[in-house]
């Protein structure tokens, strides 16, 4: 019977060792960090540009590594399912099948993916070295001018300035709904004095019309009452006389005459004292 290659065989499917994938991991994350700060707050040009090219240099080869890798762990997985399932089904062959456990054991493991590492790491070098020399450098009176690009300053200056700007930003927030709620406060206030004030102005208003009503009501009730007019007493007409001469006075009213008296006359009353014929002319 012919032999089927082992399933448990160490160097198919062999997975690459811890080292290396925390070394293509930190590589993978620092690259990524350093393109990111070089699109978002990469400054100038050529800063931008330095530091893209930087973390370039570091997230290419480590990304490549990772997908190569996976791409090997999956051809090595579907290369032990098929060895697992041949040597299932060898079980139940015999001799009589021998052509059929040939082609069984015609299973080649997988191959692994070129990696080119030469061509990666001569374009990782080349990107490093581009993006260090475009970089514009910070002098610094002590020390050399290091060719590190200032990553480590922006990535760390940026959360503080994001967190200066979102506490004053909160500030500035709870200061203006604090001057708004004022505000309205005061201006309700306001419209309750004036609301006030309009209701005593027409409570007022509404008070003198009743009042006005009530004196008209009386005036025209006063003026709708007949008023009788009683017309003064007069007093009884004394008879009219005349007296031609003081001796008809003596002869009608037996004396003198006073002024006011029927018949009194000034052609009786001589000395014009009020008093006619005072003498008797019989």
């Amino acid at each position: 019977m012919t032999a089927l290659p082992n399933v448990d065989d160490p160097v198919v499917g062999e997975k690459p060792k811890t080292w290396k994938r925390i070394l293509a991991w930190g590589g993978f994350l620092w690259g990524f960090l350093s393109i990111l700060v070089g699109v978002v707050d990469g400054g100038s040009f050529a800063e931008a540009a330095g530091f893209i090219l930087f973390g370039l240099a570091f997230f290419a080869p480590s990304a490549w590594w990772m997908y190569c890798t996976a791409k090997d762990e999956k051809a090595f997985r579907q290369y032990r399912e098929t060895l697992q399932t041949n040597e299932n089904l060898a079980q139940f062959l015999t001799d009589a099948d021998r052509v059929v456990l040939q082609g069984m054991s015609g299973v080649q493991p997988p191959r692994k993916v070129n990696r080119h590492w030469p061509v990666v790491t001569i374009g990782s070098i080349v990107a490093l070295v581009v993006g260090t020399v475009i970089t514009p450098l910070e002098e610094d009176g002590d020390s050399a001018p290091s060719s590190t690009p200032p990553t480590t300053v922006s990535s760390s200056a940026a959360p503080a300035a994001g967190t200066s700007a979102t506490a004053l930003t909160t500030s500035v927030e709870r200061e203006r709904e604090a001057a708004e709620a004022a505000e309205a406060s005061r201006a309700e206030e306001e419209r309750e004095a004036v609301e006030r004030e309009v209701a005593e102005r027409e409570r007022l208003a509404e008070e003198q019309r009743l009042e006005q009503e009530r004196i008209e009501r009386e005036r025209a009730e006063q003026e709708a009452v007949p008023q009788q007019f009683v017309a003064p007493a007069q007093a009884p007409q004394q008879p009219s006389a005349y007296y031609r001469n003081c001796r008809a006075v003596w002869d009608a009213i037996g004396g003198p005459i006073h002024a006011g008296q029927p018949g009194y006359d000034s052609h009786l009353d001589r000395d014009g004292d009020g008093v006619g014929c005072e003498k008797d002319p019989r």
